[in-house]
C-alpha cells in the first residue's frame, strides 16, 4: 500500500485505544494482520490492533505513547527508518523487517503502510503480516542451494558418475516398466481375445454385445446378434491338417471383419463358430443384407499353401429387442436359427424369428 491521505477524525487519542466509527474498530479489531497507528512527527505509537498486542506480548497501554525504538519493536532500528522513508516516497511494494517480541523472538514481518491525517496531524498506518514460515523455508532452500552448490564445486567428477549409474538404472527402471506394461497389455489382451485369430473371444463377447444392445437402447434401432457356423472346416482340416485348418480360420476372421463396420463385434466362439454383433439397424433388412454379405465373403475360396479350401456358412440372425433382452439369450436365439438354416442346406441364414416355438 503506497502513500494516501485520507482525513480522519478521532474524538480523543489517549494512551488507551481511541473510540472510533463502527466500521473502523470493526476492520481494525478483526484484521488477521498486525496494525499499528504512530504519529509521523515523533513516532509515537497512538493506537494498535490486539493481535499486534498478543504478537509482541505488550498490552496496549504498554504501547501507547511509546515509540518503536523505545521499546525495542524492531531488530535493526535504522530500518524502521528505511521502512518509513520508502512509504513517504510511495512505494506500494512489502517491506521485509524483523520486529522483536517481549519474550525476545525475533519474528520476520512484511509490512506496508500508508500516511493519513487524523486530526489534522499526519500518521503511519502499518499493516503487518507475519511471514516465519515463508522465511523459514526460503532460508532452507537457500541453504540447500548453498550446500549443493559446495557439493557440486567439490565433488564435480563423483557427481557425474553418479549421474551416469543413475541414469543407467533410471533407463533400465523405465524398459523394466515398460516389459511390465507390455506384459500386461499382452496377458490382458490374450485374455480377452482369441490367440489364433486375435478377434474377441467367448470370454468378453457378452460385454461387447451388452454395448451394442445398451446403445440400441439410446438410440431406438435394431441390434442384430448373427451366429456363424462354417461349412466345410471339418473336411478341410482333415484332409490338409491342423495348420491349413488355422490358417483358414485367420482367413475367415480376416473377411469377417471386412464385411463389418468398425464399430461393429466379431468374435470367435471356438472352432469354426463366430459371432457378430451389428449395431445400428433399421429394419430386418438391414440385418440381411449383412448376412448376405458374410455369406458372400466366405462363398469365395481360401487358399493356402497352394491348396485350395471352399469354406461357407450358415448364419442364424437374433434381433434385439424382439428375440431377447440380454447377450445369453441373442447368442441361443441366433444359434438355434443357425442350425435350421443349416439343415435348410448350408449356405443359408435364418431369422429366429421365422422359426416356429
Amino acid at each position: 500500500m503506497g502513500q494516501v491521505n485520507r482525513e480522519f477524525t478521532l474524538s480523543t487519542v489517549h494512551s488507551t485505544r481511541p473510540a472510533s466509527s463502527g466500521a473502523y474498530q470493526k476492520v481494525f479489531e478483526a484484521s488477521p494482520d498486525y496494525i499499528t497507528i504512530s504519529r509521523l512527527s515523533d513516532a509515537r505509537y497512538i493506537d494498535v490492533n490486539p493481535g499486534f498486542e498478543r504478537l509482541m506480548g505488550y498490552r496496549v497501554e504498554e504501547i501507547v505513547g511509546r515509540t518503536s525504538l523505545e521499546l525495542g519493536v524492531w531488530a535493526q532500528p535504522e530500518a524502521r527508518q528505511h521502512y518509513v522513508d520508502a512509504i513517504k516516497a510511495g512505494s506500494n511494494r512489502p517491506f521485509l523487517c524483523e520486529l522483536v517480541s517481549r519474550d525476545g523472538r525475533h519474528i520476520p514481518m512484511e509490512a506496508t503502510g500508508s500516511i493519513a491525517v487524523i486530526d489534522g496531524e499526519e500518521v503511519l498506518i502499518a499493516v503487518m503480516r507475519d511471514v516465519t514460515e515463508r522465511v523459514l523455508k526460503d532460508r532452507e532452500l537457500a541453504r540447500y542451494q548453498e550446500s549443493l552448490e559446495t557439493l557440486v564445486a567439490e565433488r564435480t567428477t563423483e557427481l557425474q558418475q553418479a549421474q551416469h549409474r543413475l541414469q543407467a538404472a533410471l533407463d533400465e527402471l523405465r524398459q523394466a516398466h515398460m516389459r511390465a506394461v507390455e506384459s500386461e497389455r499382452r496377458s490382458r489382451f490374450e485374455a480377452e481375445h482369441d490367440r489364433l485369430t486375435g478377434l474377441p473371444n467367448r470370454a468378453t463377447l457378452e460385454q461387447k454385445l451388452f454395448e451394442g444392445i445398451t446403445l440400441a437402447q439410446r438410440t431406438r434401432h435394431l441390434y442384430a446378434v448373427l451366429f456363424v457356423d462354417l461349412d466345410n472346416f471339418k473336411p478341410i482340416n482333415d484332409t490338409f491338417g491342423h495348420r491349413v485348418g488355422d490358417e483358414v480360420l485367420k482367413a475367415v476372421a480376416g473377411r469377417l471383419q471386412s464385411a463389418t463396420r468398425n464399430g461393429d463385434t466379431v468374435a470367435r466362439l471356438g472352432g469354426d463358430e463366430f459371432v457378430i454383433g451389428v449395431s445400428g439397424l433399421l429394419d430386418r433388412a438391414a440385418a440381411a443384407a449383412v448376412a448376405r454379405k458374410v455369406l458372400r465373403v466366405l462363398d469365395e475360396p481360401v487358399v493356402v499353401n497352394g491348396q485350395v479350401c471352399h469354406v461357407g456358412a450358415s448364419i442364424g440372425i437374433a434381433l434385439y429387442p424382439d428375440d431377447g433382452a440380454g447377450p445369453p439369450a441373442l447368442i441361443q436365439a441366433a444359434d438355434t436359427a443357425m442350425y435350421q438354416a443349416k439343415q435348410a442346406g448350408r449356405g443359408n441364414f435364418r431369422f429366429r424369428s421365422e422359426l416356429a416355438g
